[in-house]
């Protein structure tokens, strides 16, 4: 077998990789290890290297022509059968992948082997050299334009999907915190579900020129991992963290560096396909469409909900950490809706037509 996905979430990179004729000390090999470790440096995240690991498994384990070549071998037609292939889940069959999954796709393949022509080995002549020379298989390959699949829950909808949430257990108090975190501080799934108690200070809140006391949580973004980055958590939120705490009973045990939102009886963080369940339980509790309700979904919805209640773009933008303002314009018209002033100048002379009773169309009739 040529990939195996290591059960651990971060696998020492020695394990075996091997490529098909090539022993553990192939220089590819060599190359693949020094390709993760590069990408665990810059990303500072193991769920990254993780990820591109098995991509670049699953690429590797089969060609276009259904099974194993050389890693020097494989062609434009390898990569694109390998972009296209059908994803597989737990309940069996294939389905066409998403544009997101076929960029992934892509984007990995492209830098191993951009990587692999600066990564130099010793040639017959004893200099170095580069280990690829041939024209990357990759070149000319286009991504696709990613699905925009933004959802945000009505007024209404957020209410019901909260009142679905039962109070009077451990599980559900545990719930109703986490989701309500994710809704006060728009974070992404990542940022708040590893979050430990230690993460959360007090401090003094700066809001223009008034100093306020607060808490603050620290937490590391997207793909910048390895960048501490800090924010307001707001009272509404700490509150429901500390109640489900008190109620648990973990309050008086619970260390700084334990983690906020555990499995029952256990210390680890909820993973994130047991937080999407019950998510999905909730909306469906709550009459709601499951397929329309997920994390994303709780900062989609305090984005527009900031929005249409007056907050500054600036001021969202920096909320999300989004590096472009033009990014969150998007982001936020896309929730709300954008303005249609031709449709009000075209009022005032067709406006009759949405209120027939009330007009008399002989005279509009030429």
């Amino acid at each position: 077998m040529l990939f195996v996905r290591p059960r651990e979430s971060e696998p020492p990179l020695d394990l075996p990789f091997r490529f098909a004729g090539c022993e553990e000390t192939d220089p590819w090999h060599r190359a693949l290890v020094a390709f993760l470790q590069e990408v665990r440096a810059r990303t500072g995240s193991a769920r990254t290297q993780e990820a591109y690991r098995c991509y670049l498994g699953a690429f590797f384990g089969r060609s276009a022509q259904g099974y194993p070549k050389h890693p020097a071998s494989y062609s434009r037609e390898d990569v694109h059968e390998f972009v296209h292939r059908k994803t597989w889940g737990s309940r069996g069959g294939g389905k066409e992948p998403s544009a997101s999954t076929r960029n992934q796709r892509y984007s990995t393949i492209s830098s191993f082997y951009r990587f692999a022509r600066e990564f130099t080995t010793t040639g017959e002549d004893g200099r170095p050299t580069a280990l690829f020379q041939r024209p990357l298989p990759t070149a000319g390959f286009r991504t696709s334009a990613p699905e925009i699949d933004y959802h945000a829950l009505s007024e209404e909808e957020l209410l019901a999907f909260f009142a679905a949430i039962p109070t009077t257990t451990v599980i559900g108090l545990r719930d109703r915190s986490l989701f309500l975190t994710y809704f006060w501080t728009a974070r992404r799934a990542i940022e708040i579900a590893s979050m430990r108690l230690g993460d959360i200070q007090k401090s003094i809140i700066v809001e223009g020129r008034q100093r306020r006391p607060g808490w603050v949580y620290h937490f590391r973004g997207k793909g910048r991992s390895a960048v501490e980055d800090v924010a307001e958590l707001p009272g509404a939120a700490k509150a429901a963290i500390d109640t489900y705490l008190e109620a648990s009973g973990r309050i008086r045990t619970i260390c700084a560096t334990d983690y906020v939102w555990v499995g029952t009886g256990k210390q680890t963080p909820l993973t994130p396909n047991a937080i999407n369940w019950h998510i999905k339980g909730y909306a469906r509790g709550a009459g709601l469409d499951p397929s329309r309700v997920s994390l994303h979904t709780f900062r989609h919805t305090a984005a527009r909900m900031r929005y249409e209640a007056g907050e500054d773009i600036r001021s969202i933008q920096h909320l999300l950490r989004h590096k472009s303002l033009a990014t969150t314009d998007r982001y936020l018209a896309l929730l709300a809706g954008t303005a249609d002033p031709g449709a009000r100048l075209l009022e005032a002379k067709f406006g009759f037509l949405s209120r027939p009773d009330k007009q008399d169309f002989g005279e509009h009739i030429y």
